[in-house]
Formats: structure tokens, C-alpha cells, sequence
């Protein structure tokens, strides 16, 4: 599929165009448009689907799948509050969320 270096960038894209059901992450940087539907367990993706879900970006409603994630991290601080981690996240406007490993553990 075509390729975008920002997620809202490919997002938009997939909203128009009527073939796209969603916009996987390959990379930092690297957002692939998709036809299909289905996600595939993957430590180094994350995929948004079109359909009910959390995060709409330009009038449209995307599904985050938390079973495909990034280990892309914006630093190396690990945070064992989530709160805190949260409140980091919003002072910083490279933060795009925050992520929580099985081990109890948040990073931006």
C-alpha cells in the first residue's frame, strides 16, 4: 500500500479513499495503508482499523489494537505510576501516549 511518514497524514488518506480499512505502523516514520481488516499479533507494528474504537483523528474513528505495539520509546525513563507517566506525557508534545508493559512498568 502507499506509504506516509506521519499517522495523521495516512489516516486522512485511508478516510478517503474507500478501498483503505486501516493504517499500520511498520517504523518510526513508516505508516502503510491497508485493504484489510484483520491484525496479526507484532511486537514492532501498530495498526488502526476502521471501526468503533479510541482514537479519532479527522472525522473518523479508529480501532488501536494493545495486542500490536511499538518499542519505540520517546526516552528511556520508565515510570511506575501511570499517573505520572500520564501527566509526563501531556507536558510533552512529542508524547503520543502511554504505554504500559506486563510487568507494571509505563513509558512514553
Amino acid at each position: 500500500g502507499k506509504v506516509f511518514n506521519n499517522r495523521n497524514d495516512a489516516l486522512n488518506e485511508c478516510i478517503r479513499l474507500t478501498r483503505c480499512q486501516g493504517v499500520t505502523r511498520e517504523r518510526t516514520n513508516r505508516f502503510r495503508l491497508n485493504t484489510g481488516k484483520v491484525a496479526e499479533p507484532s511486537k514492532k507494528a501498530t495498526c488502526w482499523i476502521k471501526g468503533p474504537g479510541s482514537v479519532n483523528v479527522g472525522g473518523a474513528t479508529w480501532e488501536v489494537n494493545i495486542d500490536q505495539f511499538s518499542t519505540h520509546r520517546l526516552d528511556k525513563i520508565d515510570f511506575k505510576d501511570r499517573r505520572i507517566a500520564l501527566k509526563t506525557c501531556k507536558k510533552n508534545k512529542k508524547c503520543k501516549g502511554v504505554v504500559k508493559t506486563d510487568e507494571g512498568v509505563c513509558y512514553l
